[in-house]
């Protein structure tokens, strides 16, 4: 019995006392503590009173009770009579693990003197226990405050679950179990004495069924701190306790996506078996504890994945001819790019729809990547007969993003003013021109440059002065003149070695790519319809009367709007057809002399894309000079509306010819 604590004896003697089941709130409320509290206590109990063969039984709805007969229960009692109630059953450090859990597992306000009558030690050694707490603590973690109500821990959700942890790792090497071999044999029973059993239980399992799905093997250091990690995590999930946290830069958020899927999966698992719910900020916090523990899928083997790898390997290959980058030798965009694939084709054949969070910000900052990634991922969706969503393309995007990064120089530029609007996108929209294409070019609010790491920022383009100095900073007037513009192109080039210009410091629109696709007979100027449907019925009448189009151009360009608007907030409409079925590469515009409702949005201008199948290298520059054209209100206005046929034509580089 000597293992037992002074409130295992207390609830033990109560038990005895009792003849019938009694809630956990009836033995919780006496001893001032919780019913969770509650159940890793009688899990010690029962460990303790097996050679007294009794047990103290659980039943739902009724309580706990003493199971024994009178004799048995009758040594327990002078068991725990002839022992020394008074006498202290706490270590020193047992004592401080205690005080901590009392703060951070169980939340309690405790004061000194119910401490010190508690461990039957005084207010001084209580004092000093605290003071040993409060060295473990920085700015990672909780704080300890004090007032006239007692003793209590503050902190942030992010800040309480690194507390846990710390407390967690010292409890178990106060009880010995350091080298991780060691862990995986007895920590769950130490876990358990402390989190509810089923949470222990379901963190293993899920570590483990990780790095089955995952096909990875961590190392026993990564595995232990994982457990850990989800202990603590279910936990507060558990406790109705979420994450909250301000996004970082879009270019940032996007690394997380790869692994974005398994985090929301593993909290589907725990929302399930806890009936509870959770945010997308804890599927966020979730996945960046994942990634920081090295958690990246490889493929199982070649058997399971042969059918993808043509696939694969295709789309992949005319990426590298859409982006003019060579993507082919980048192993690690095979691999996620197939792990992606596999459970993609299951979810879409059985009607599940999956969100990403990231969706809208990737269609306006990756406008280009994302569009291109619709037209090579055509062959996916005939290969294995599925019909995408943008969702899906969205995280099939990531993979190809990512690889595009680690291929080329991209560069990060961030646009700041106070409010990361107004000013700010003004400036974006000039400078974008005459920056490479494949440059991320980010507007943000000026805190955001502050709250978040920027060690990954290339150059700071800002309206307001920045206390910065570890990154190249120009700043430009709010409305940003030609000569901020001819500062930013010269700035840029000394820092990177690029030759970018303006000329007579007048800003000037190039369109020779998008120029090689524009015919006349697919300019449609000042047309009055009131549907999108009418609209892109005279478009694609015209295409298929002058035999530009294969059969089903015209279904691919329905289907593809069912899937997700292609209208943008600057009042511009982008359809496009798949490469199928495109016979010669066009490009056909329509304006129109009142605003129509597209979807969830307002356009009075429509640029459908058809690009052939020959000509998919040239997709990437002529997205890019569309995006030129439809990134705002400003460009549409002064290059498209209002303008007859001859006149689009003409602005867009086309070449009349007597």
């Amino acid at each position: 019995m000597d293992n037992l604590t002074t409130r295992h004896k207390d609830l033990l003697k109560m038990l005895l006392s009792e003849e019938d089941y009694k809630s956990m709130n009836y033995y919780s409320s006496i001893l001032n503590v919780s019913p969770r509290t509650l159940y890793s206590d009688i899990n010690a109990i029962n460990c303790s009173i097996k050679n007294f063969h009794m047990e103290v039984d659980r039943k739902p709805g009724q309580g706990i009770k003493l199971v024994g007969n009178l004799s048995e229960k009758m040594e327990l009692l002078h068991s725990l009579s002839s022992s020394k109630e008074k006498e202290q059953t706490f270590s020193t450090k047992e004592r401080q693990l205690e005080i901590a859990r009392l703060l951070l597992v169980e939340e309690k306000t405790i004061s000194y003197q119910k401490l010190s009558d508690y461990f039957l030690v005084s207010k001084t050694s209580i004092a000093k226990d605290m003071e040993v707490i409060s060295s473990y603590l920085n700015e990672e973690t909780v704080s300890i405050q004090s007032n006239k109500k007692g003793t209590k821990i503050i902190g942030t959700e992010v800040q309480m679950q690194y507390s846990l942890k710390v407390f967690t790792n010292l409890l178990l090497e106060e009880n010995k179990c350091l080298a991780e071999e060691d862990f995986f044999k007895v920590g769950p029973k130490i876990l358990k004495k402390v989190y509810p059993d089923k949470i222990v239980e379901m963190a293993f399992k899920i570590s483990n069924d990780i790095e089955n799905t995952l096909n990875v093997d961590l190392s026993d250091h990564y595995l232990k701190s994982l457990v850990v990690t989800l202990i603590v995590f279910i936990y507060r999930i558990s406790k109705r306790n979420h994450v909250y946290f301000e996004r970082n830069f879009v270019f940032e958020e996007i690394k997380t996506l790869e692994t974005y899927l398994i985090a929301k999966s593993i909290l589907e698992v725990i929302a399930k078996e806890l009936n509870i719910g959770f945010s997308e900020s804890d599927i966020d916090y979730l996945n960046r504890q994942l990634m920081a523990h090295g958690l990246k899928p490889k493929i199982k083997n070649e058997a399971e994945t042969k059918k993808y790898r043509e696939i694969v390997s295709g789309i992949i290959k005319e990426m590298s001819t859409v982006m003019h980058v060579d993507l082919t030798k980048d192993q690690k965009l095979f691999d996620g790019i197939i792990f992606h694939l596999i459970p993609m084709e299951y979810r879409l054949k059985m009607g599940l729809r999956i969100q990403n969070p990231l969706l809208n910000e990737i269609k306006t900052q990756y406008s280009v990547t994302f569009s291109a990634t619709w037209y090579v991922m055509a062959k996916v969706e005939a290969a294995l007969d599925i019909t995408l969503t943008e969702d899906e393309v969205a995280f099939i995007m990531v993979h190809f993003q990512a690889a595009i990064d680690r291929n080329m120089q991209v560069k990060k530029i961030l646009i700041v003013c106070p409010t990361g609007i107004g000013s700010s996108e003004l400036i974006a929209n000039k400078i974008k021109r005459f920056l490479p294409s494949q440059d991320i070019v980010e507007v943000v609010p000026m805190r955001k440059v502050y709250e978040n790491d920027i060690d990954n920022v290339d150059l700071i383009i800002s309206s307001v002065q920045l206390d910065i100095n570890k990154k190249p900073v120009i700043y430009v007037s709010p409305l940003v003149t030609n000569s901020d513009l001819k500062n930013i192109s010269n700035f840029y080039a000394d820092i990177f070695y690029r030759d970018n210009s303006l000329e007579n410091g007048i800003e000037k629109y190039s369109f020779k790519h998008l120029s090689e696709v524009l015919d006349m007979d697919f300019i449609f100027a000042g047309r009055s319809y009131n549907s999108k449907e009418e609209c892109l019925m005279e478009i694609i009448k015209a295409m298929e009367e002058k035999q530009e189009v294969y059969d089903g151009f015209k279904e691919s360009i329905l289907e593809r709007e069912k899937l997700g608007t292609t209208a943008l907030e600057s009042g511009a409409a982008i359809p496009h057809a798949s490469p199928e079925t495109v016979k010669n590469s066009k490009v056909a515009i329509m304006t129109l002399k009142n605003f129509i409702r597209w979807d969830n949005r307002y356009v009075n201008t429509i640029i459908l894309i058809c690009i052939a199948k020959k000509d998919i290298h040239k997709i990437k520059n002529i997205l890019s000079e569309i995006y030129q054209i439809v990134e705002n209100k400003d460009n549409i206005n002064h290059l498209l509306v209002g303008k007859k046929e001859i006149e689009i034509f003409e602005v867009l580089g086309g070449v009349v010819v007597d």
